[in-house]
């Protein structure tokens, strides 16, 4: 059986992992997939996970929220752990009710051990805090995506 490639990471920045994401990027065609579906509370997620000889390395995501938009989220894995979060969500401001839609683009890279090593967030082009609910939020998710991908 073939073995999954290595990926060595040099560093964690944001720069250097969004290098690693791009190599991973132009070998998904030769990756296995799997495409599913599921929901939580009002969110309805579609993604299709990716494997290298089994290994998981990337997930592509689209979460819809109903009236208050949607997200493209792209996870990066390397040895079972997250290494890029890469986020652009489409909010239509408050559910629907004429306030101006917003554009927030995050994106977190992470050490070897999960601990947060660089960010960005912008919101409508212009930088802005990442609040700490954020960074929680992606954790819990991708732990629900993770366990959805070993059912």
């Amino acid at each position: 059986m073939r073995r999954p490639q290595r990926i060595r990471i040099a560093d964690r920045s944001l720069a250097t992992v969004e290098k690693v994401a791009a190599e991973l990027d132009r070998r998904l065609p030769t990756f296995e997939s799997r495409r599913g579906v599921f929901t939580v509370g009002e969110a309805t997620s579609r993604y299709t996970a990716f494997f290298d000889a089994g290994e998981l390395r990337h997930i592509e995501e689209l979460l819809h929220l109903g009236e208050y938009g949607s997200s493209r989220i792209r996870y990066y894995f390397n040895n079972r752990a997250l290494f890029l979060y890469v986020e652009r969500a489409e909010r239509s401001g408050m559910g629907g009710l004429g306030m101006s839609a917003e554009i927030t683009e995050r994106a977190f890279a992470y050490d070897s051990i999960g601990q947060l090593s660089e960010s960005r967030k912008t919101i409508n082009g212009r930088p802005a805090p990442i609040e700490d609910y954020e960074l929680m939020s992606v954790r819990n998710h991708t732990a629900e995506l993770k366990r959805e991908l070993s059912k």
